[in-house]
């Protein structure tokens, strides 16, 4: 998502380290980093709440916001 910040904004994505680079240099806080997933549902709020999202997906409103 960073890379997805960066591309709305017109600057050039960061650099990324490969994991090999990391893990010995900070094992724990690489662990936290590569091996956790941050994929997230709507699914319950929408059955739950009814609720519907404004936008299709993160990136629309990365677009929106960094163009506001």
């Amino acid at each position: 998502m960073i890379a997805e910040h960066a591309r709305a904004a017109g600057t050039k994505p960061p650099r990324a380290l490969p994991d090999w680079v990391i893990r010995p240099a900070a094992p724990y806080l690489a662990a936290l980093m590569i091996d956790t997933s941050m994929r997230v549902s709507n699914a319950k709020a929408k059955a739950e709440l009814g609720r519907t999202p404004g936008l299709p997906g993160c990136r629309e409103g990365i677009r929106r916001d960094i163009a506001a």
